[in-house]
C-alpha cells in the first residue's frame, strides 16, 4: 500500500535541519504501519517502543533530559542500535509516557543526529499538566486517510492514476466509466487501511467485509469517548455531535446547527464537545468566510460553520448506506448524494494540506458555494455537484459579486475550461492544487 506521505517522511530523514518528527492523525488511519515501513525502507536498524505496553518504559524515560542514558538503556534492551544515522528510533503511542514527549526537546538540543519519530492515538486530547511539550522543538506531519489516488494505487490501477496525476483528459475520457465505478467504491469504502487493504484483497468485490470493519472502527471510537472524556456531561455532548453529523449533512443546508440536537442548548455547551473531536482528528470544522479578504483567518466566522468526518466510508457506514444503492446511483438518496459529494471533496482538499479551507454563503443562505480555499493570495471558490447536471446560480452569483481570478466546479462532467471557471471531474480532484498553481502566481 502506498502513501504519498512516506516521499516526505524520506525528505525529513535527508533535511539537515530535522527536529525529532511527531506524525499526527485519527485512529487506525495508519500511522504504526507507515512509520515500520519507514523504517523498513529508509534504516539499517529500527527500535520500536510501545509505550502503552511497556511499563519499563517509563523508568527509562523518567529524566527526560538525560539523553544520554536513554540511549545507554535502550540498546541495553534492544541490542546494539547500530550509529544513530542508520536508525530510527519510533516512539508509539507517546502520549502514555509524558516524560518521553518531553524527552524530545532534550534530543534536539542534545542530540539531534538521532532520528526519533513519534506518534499515538490521540495525541491532541492527552491531558497532562505534569510535563511540558517540546515547542518549537519538534516538526510535524499529518496522515489522513487514504486519498482517492493512494486508494486507485491500492487496488491496483497504476495506469489510471498515472492519467490523472499526468491529467490526461483525452485517456481518461477512455477510462470514464471504469473511473466512476471506482469512485462509487472508494464512496463506499473511503480511506481507512484496513478497510482498503480487506476490499483490495477481494479485488473489489467484498462489500460485506469492508462494511463489517467500518463499524468495529466506529465501534472503537464510541468507546474512546467512554475512556478518554473524564466529564459524563462532556461525554454525552461529545457523543450527541458525532451521532448528529449525518443527520446535519443530510440537509440542504448542511450548516451545523445545535438546536437540531435532541436536548441541546447553547452552542457554548459543545465547545469542548468539538475541541475534542478535533483534537482526536475525527472531525473537519470548516467555518463560514462571508467577507472575501485575505488573510481568511482573520474574517473567518468561528460561530458558523459545516462538520465532516474524518472518512467518507465511515460516514456512509454511520448512515447505514447499502452499497448497491452507491454502486448503481439509486436515486433513493439524492440528497445524500450531496453530502457524500462534499465529504469526498473535504476530504481530498484536507489532505492536498496547501490551502486555508471555508465556506461562502450569503447573509439569508440563498446562495451558497460549498468550498473556498486559499494559497495565502486569491480566495478560489469550489462548487461541488454530485452528478453531471452543474446548472446552479449560487456560484454565477458569486463570480458576479467578488470576480475571483479562478473558480472551480468539480461534478461527474468531464474536464473543461471556460475562461476562469473550470469544470474538474470529483476523480480528478487531487489535481486542484497543481491547477492553483498554474493558474494563480504568488
Amino acid at each position: 500500500m502506498k502513501r504519498f506521505l512516506m516521499d516526505e517522511l524520506i525528505k525529513w530523514k535527508n533535511n539537515r535541519q530535522r527536529k525529532p518528527l511527531i506524525l499526527q492523525g485519527g485512529r487506525q488511519v495508519g500511522k504504526t504501519w507507515l512509520l515500520k515501513e519507514f523504517a523498513r525502507n529508509e534504516y539499517k536498524n529500527s527500535c520500536y517502543l510501545l509505550f502503552d505496553q511497556n511499563k519499563q518504559l517509563a523508568k527509562i524515560f523518567s529524566n527526560p533530559s538525560d539523553v544520554s542514558f536513554i540511549i545507554r538503556s535502550l540498546a541495553a534492551i534492544y541490542g546494539n542500535i547500530g550509529k544513530p544515522d542508520e536508525t530510527l528510533f519510533i516512539f508509539d503511542e507517546i502520549q502514555a509516557c509524558p516524560e518521553a514527549m518531553t524527552s524530545l526537546k532534550y534530543f534536539h538540543e542534545l542530540a539531534p543526529e538521532y532520528n526519533i519519530v513519534a506518534a499515538g492515538s490521540l495525541l491532541g486530547i492527552s491531558e497532562h499538566s505534569d510535563y511540558a511539550f517540546p515547542v518549537g522543538k519538534v516538526d510535524f506531519f499529518t496522515l489522513y486517510p487514504l486519498t482517492f489516488m493512494e486508494f486507485l494505487l491500492a487496488m491496483g490501477k497504476d495506469g489510471i492514476a498515472k492519467a490523472i496525476s499526468e491529467e490526461d483528459h483525452e485517456l481518461l475520457e477512455v477510462f470514464r466509466q471504469e473511473m466512476d465505478l471506482l469512485l462509487n467504491q472508494y464512496i463506499y469504502v473511503g480511506g481507512m487501511p484496513e478497510v482498503v487493504q480487506a476490499f483490495a484483497d477481494s479485488k473489489g468485490l467484498d462489500y460485506k467485509t469492508a462494511r463489517k470493519i467500518q463499524d468495529s472502527i466506529l465501534k472503537s471510537y464510541d468507546l474512546d469517548f467512554s475512556k478518554h472524556i473524564k466529564s459524563e456531561i462532556d461525554r454525552k455532548r461529545t457523543e450527541a455531535v458525532w451521532n448528529a453529523i449525518p443527520r446535519q449533512l443530510a440537509k440542504e443546508n448542511k450548516k451545523f446547527i445545535f438546536s437540531a440536537i435532541k436536548g441541546s442548548r447553547r452552542a457554548s455547551d459543545y465547545e469542548n464537545a468539538l475541541q475534542w473531536l478535533k483534537n482526536a482528528g475525527l472531525i473537519y470544522q470548516i467555518p463560514l468566510l462571508r467577507t472575501q479578504k485575505i488573510p481568511t483567518s482573520v474574517y473567518e466566522e468561528k460561530s458558523i460553520f459545516k462538520i465532516y468526518m474524518i472518512d467518507i466510508g465511515l460516514l456512509g457506514a454511520k448512515a447505514g448506506l447499502n452499497h448497491n444503492a452507491i454502486i448503481s446511483g439509486s436515486t433513493l438518496f439524492v440528497e445524500f448524494k450531496g453530502a457524500l459529494a462534499e465529504q469526498y471533496t473535504c476530504q481530498e482538499l484536507v489532505a492536498e494540506g496547501e490551502f486555508g479551507i471555508h465556506y461562502y454563503a450569503n447573509e439569508n443562505s440563498s446562495n451558497e458555494v460549498e468550498f473556498l480555499i486559499d494559497n495565502g493570495l486569491e480566495i478560489i471558490p469550489v462548487e461541488i455537484k454530485s452528478g453531471i447536471n452543474v446548472k446552479a446560480k449560487s456560484l454565477k452569483a458569486y463570480m458576479e459579486k467578488f470576480h475571483p481570478k479562478l473558480s472551480f466546479r468539480v461534478s461527474r462532467k468531464g474536464y473543461e475550461e471556460q475562461d476562469n471557471l473550470i469544470n474538474l471531474p470529483l476523480a480528478e480532484i487531487s489535481n486542484i492544487g497543481n491547477i492553483v498553481k498554474r493558474k494563480v502566481k504568488i
